[in-house]
């Protein structure tokens, strides 16, 4: 979960005119996932969460990496200033941490779930993504391909439509048997990214398997937000209005 206090700082900086638009962002359940019935107890979810300045994990000691990230995306991250820091580094918070090493003759790619390119507002917001807790093995064409393709598209689209939440995860189901890394990091079969843009309320989600795209745009992989949750068991923007929740999810 969000701190509150530096919650409710972010919601200063951003501005929000309207009370709807103030207390869907003081309420921290709104943003971070919640777990539906009947997945209650399993052990996929997340062991803990680790709170960051700019963003939050859900990190699962399972798959040793994060099973969903969060962020608010702003046009100021995106014109900031600080560049690439790509100081790759273990977690200190994490027990029997992934090192910067472990990814290294894998074949994949150590994977950002929140983008750096989000993230260059300052060198501390620039130098968290970095830590290994924040990536997830991905394969190097999806990753340089029509992954990174996805990412430019969301940036895009706050510039147009103003700031977003936005939810980055890997598919990862206890239902399925997924291959790991020699570091015994599992290899997702899937990722998903979905972003509110809350001044707007519109919702875009995408659902994109590891691999090469094979030509296809990220265009082709955009479903509704209640098809991810019921892939994951996961309960998306819940502390918004039944109905509103309804019609934003529902829809493409």
């Amino acid at each position: 979960m969000l701190k509150t206090k530096s919650f409710l700082i972010k919601v200063a900086v951003l501005g929000f005119c309207f009370l709807f638009k103030i207390s869907v962002h003081a309420s921290p359940s709104l943003l971070s996932p919640q777990v539906s019935k009947p997945f209650s107890n399993d052990p996929n979810f997340c062991d803990f969460n680790l709170e960051y300045t700019y963003f939050d994990l859900c990190y699962s000691n399972l798959h040793r990496q994060s099973l969903w990230a969060q962020h608010i995306l702003t046009r100021e991250q995106i014109k900031g200033p600080q560049g690439r820091t790509n100081n790759f580094r273990s977690d200190p918070r994490v027990s029997n941490p992934v090192n910067q090493n472990d990814f290294k003759g894998s074949g994949f790619d150590r994977g950002h779930l929140v983008p750096a390119a989000d993230m260059k507002l300052n060198q501390t917001s620039m130098s968290e993504t970095f830590f290994m807790t924040n990536m997830s093995p991905q394969n190097p064409n999806f990753n340089s391909g029509i992954w990174n393709a996805l990412e430019g598209y969301i940036r895009n689209e706050v510039s147009s439509l103003g700031p977003a939440v936005i939810i980055t995860a890997p598919v990862l189901l206890k239902t399925e048997t997924y291959p790991m890394i020699r570091s015994q990091v599992t290899v997702p079969s899937e990722y998903y990214k979905i972003a509110y843009f809350y001044e707007s309320d519109i919702i875009k989600a995408f659902l994109i398997p590891n691999q090469p795209s094979n030509g296809k745009k990220y265009s082709a992989f955009q479903i509704s937000v209640d098809e991810i949750e019921n892939l994951t068991g996961l309960d998306f923007f819940s502390d918004l209005e039944d109905q509103i929740e309804s019609a934003l999810e529902s829809g493409l």
